[in-house]
């Protein structure tokens, strides 16, 4: 962050990072909703062979979800640099990181799957109708998990930057209701 941006007042920081931390939960959510309707689609055909073309699909929904978790954790990240005071949640943030960090060898993968050994990792594939368990290598992951870890890291967030970017002056409803869980319209 230069300096120019660390000038404006501490509500309009927060605000920022309020719109940031609320687009790119939001992005999350609607990602792991598609993981999870991609695993209940694949549990409910009954087949015993599933088709090339739907393992795609599901492997698309993953790396989509995984890429909106990484933005994420750049939101968490801008948020560590806007210079608010977030020590009262450096714990929510650490845990998101440390969960997190278990997606980049799976995002390397799929990003680079020419120079990355995919077949010889072994992309392990678990269905669930709430969730798709993979594993990659010695790496884990559970979409239901991240969920979860995304969602109380942006609550944390929240919980810090609503009280101080409510006295920007050009204040507007947040993208997310936090009291009733819902999008709110701009």
């Amino acid at each position: 962050m230069n300096d120019q941006w660390r000038a404006r007042p501490e509500s309009a920081r927060a605000l920022v990072v309020q719109s940031r931390a609320d687009r790119c939960y939001l992005a999350v959510a609607h990602q792991h909703e598609r993981v999870c309707e991609h695993c209940s689609n694949v549990l409910s055909s009954g087949l015993l062979s599933i088709p090339q073309r739907v393992v795609v699909q599901g492997i698309n929904e993953l790396d989509l979800f995984v890429t909106t978790l990484r933005r994420l954790g750049r939101a968490c990240d801008f948020a560590r640099a806007s210079a608010l005071p977030l020590r009262p949640i450096r714990q929510d943030l650490e845990l998101f990181e440390r969960l997190v960090r278990v997606i980049s060898p799976l995002r390397n993968a799929f990003e680079h799957f020419d120079e990355a050994p995919l077949a010889a990792a072994g992309l392990g594939l678990g269905v669930n109708p709430d969730r798709l368990l993979v594993t990659f290598g010695d790496a884990r992951l559970d979409t239901a998990e991240l969920m979860a870890a995304a969602s109380r890291v942006h609550a944390a967030i929240r919980s810090v930057v609503d009280p101080l970017a409510i006295h920007d002056v050009h204040w507007m409803p947040p993208a997310v209701d936090l009291v009733r869980g819902v999008e709110t319209s701009a």
